[in-house]
């Protein structure tokens, strides 16, 4: 007998993800060679610094981040049911977080494993890569405010740099009004048709068809505000996380200097496409702080224990939610 295929609107990632032995290793190789370069580049000085920070700091960090996602989860949740979709708080906010721990792998992985988990929930995938958009989108915004108001707060509403900011701000704005109107133009289904004519590119057309339905619909101010008014929320708490560390090494730099590298930092990990931005990130957030005068072993101890906190101590509650996500089942 053979094997059935997979399902024509599941994710291809789907079929072939990790066993969470092969996960396990994987992230043990990653965070291995993570620290292993750390303490190469920063050694004792770093450790010195990094006990200034301290545990209450740490434990504080590791709080406000399971906020962090509880408020990301929640946006998830509302945004799919914007779409029509009925999943359970918990299946969705285990889904939201799936997507989390498998950020770090081969293929990224993290990318398509939502939709694999919420097609057993009556989710097209279509649907699912619309809000996982939606989700994004939100994040920029969320991040390029953060930049913009924490850059006024110390520099004041009519320095360039502010000035700069704000046209980021409306190039993010305009690009997703930008993507709706494409999806609604005749361009659209004729791109679709163009990469339906190769089989291999059958079911990414499927996808994107239904995506290109759907994305416009979630992405009007009812929904679009409220996304991002979380997503700000969100990436606030790491943006304070960021600034009480560097407190605690850099008592003399303002939060505001410190929310502001965050979220410079932030957009550089992500502009770097590195999954998860490793070292990218790391290296933003040194430079622009020592831009700022903060010794280089304890601009590196701020970067290490914000990332254990925010990014590392995620893939762990992204673990956990991927071990839900996979026994949830519908109904």
């Amino acid at each position: 007998m053979t094997a059935a295929a997979p399902p024509r609107n599941q994710p291809l990632a789907a079929t072939g993800a990790p066993r969470g032995a092969r996960l396990a290793l994987w992230l043990l190789l990653v965070v291995g060679v993570y620290l292993a370069i750390a303490w190469a580049v920063g050694g004792q000085d770093t450790l010195a610094s990094a006990r200034r920070i301290g545990a209450r700091w740490m434990l504080l960090g590791a709080a406000l981040t399971t906020l962090n996602f509880a408020l990301r989860a929640l946006r998830w949740h509302f945004v799919l049911r914007a779409t029509g979709a009925v999943v359970p708080a918990l299946a969705g906010s285990a889904i939201y977080l799936a997507g989390i721990g498998l950020s770090l792998t081969p293929g990224k992985l993290g990318e398509t494993v939502r939709s694999a988990f919420l097609v057993r929930h009556g989710v097209a995938v279509g649907t699912s890569l619309a809000a996982f958009v939606v989700d994004r989108i939100s994040d920029v915004h969320a991040v390029v405010l953060i930049a913009l108001f924490a850059t006024a707060g110390y520099l004041g509403w009519r320095d360039p740099a502010v000035l700069r900011w704000g046209w980021l701000l409306l190039a993010v704005a305009l690009a997703p009004i930008a993507l709706s109107l494409l999806a609604r133009s005749p361009l659209w289904p004729r791109l679709i048709a163009l990469l339906a004519r190769r089989q291999r590119l059958q079911r990414v057309a499927d996808w994107l068809s239904r995506a290109g339905g759907d994305f416009p619909r979630l992405w009007r101010p009812a929904i679009a505000l409220p996304s991002i008014v979380l997503s700000l929320l969100a990436y606030g708490l790491q943006a304070a996380t960021f600034a009480g560390m560097v407190a605690q090494v850099a008592p003399g730099l303002s939060p505001w200097v410190a929310a502001s590298i965050f979220a410079s930092a932030t957009l550089a990990g992500a502009a770097s496409f590195i999954p998860g931005g490793i070292g990218a990130m790391e290296i933003a957030l040194v430079v622009m702080l020592g831009s700022h005068d903060v010794p280089t072993a304890s601009a590196l101890a701020a970067a290490l224990c914000l990332r254990a906190v925010t990014f590392w101590f995620g893939l762990l509650l992204g673990a956990g939610g991927l071990a839900v996500a996979g026994r949830v089942r519908h109904g």
